[in-house]
């Protein structure tokens, strides 16, 4: 019995690695088969040069789309990030500190969301564009010189339910989360036999 599981743990092992190229050894380990929509949408996302972003549905009637935005998004988001740290070490009270960190946790959150789309009956109830008042926000920051009650009023006009919607951000952190750890996954299908074919070193 015990050599038995001893087998089946060696043949389960064996099948989540593949033999590395440079030492001849089941040393790598082996990407996640996906055969599904999503890494249709990765592949044309390489191709076509567009955001890769997939829309996930949460009570079978919120349709969440986020993107992984091209490097000029991402390092303007970056940016505005950084800045609004720097910004709260020079806050004034503990209520500008709040409001500064409540705007970068905006930032993290709702950058990357493209669209909420609320449904009931098959009908569309609401659609917000989140990442669209995020990137208003951020270039407005960038343009207030470090102003903090402009950056403040800046955010308090973009934080509301009207664009952001009312889906607890909560949920929205997990989605958001989800994405990048899928889109990690994708990448990693890259890596399979195909790619270590023909550069055997030993």
């Amino acid at each position: 019995m015990a050599e038995e599981i001893k087998n089946d743990t060696q043949t389960q092992d064996n099948n989540e690695y593949m033999r590395c190229p440079c030492c001849g050894e089941m040393t790598l380990h082996k990407p996640l088969e996906i055969k599904s929509i999503v890494l249709d949408e990765y592949m044309s996302s390489i191709i076509t040069g567009v955001p890769f972003s997939h829309t996930y549905t949460l009570h079978d009637s919120i349709d969440v789309t986020v993107e992984v935005p091209l490097k000029k998004d991402a390092l303007m988001l970056q940016r505005a990030l950084k800045q609004l740290e720097k910004l709260r070490t020079a806050a004034k009270s503990q209520e500008e500190s709040d409001k500064l960190r409540a705007a970068w946790s905006m930032i993290q959150v709702y950058g990357n969301i493209v669209s909420i789309v609320t449904r009931k009956d098959n009908a569309t109830v609401n659609t917000y564009f989140p990442s669209e008042c995020i990137k208003q926000f951020v270039s407005a920051i960038k343009d207030m010189d470090g102003n903090i009650d402009l950056i403040i009023e800046a955010y308090e006009s973009c934080d509301t339910t009207e664009n952001m919607s009312t889906i607890p951000e909560i949920m929205l952190n997990a989605i958001v989360k989800t994405h990048g750890d899928v889109y990690r996954v994708l990448m990693d299908t890259g890596f399979n036999e195909t790619f270590w074919k023909g550069i055997e070193l030993v």
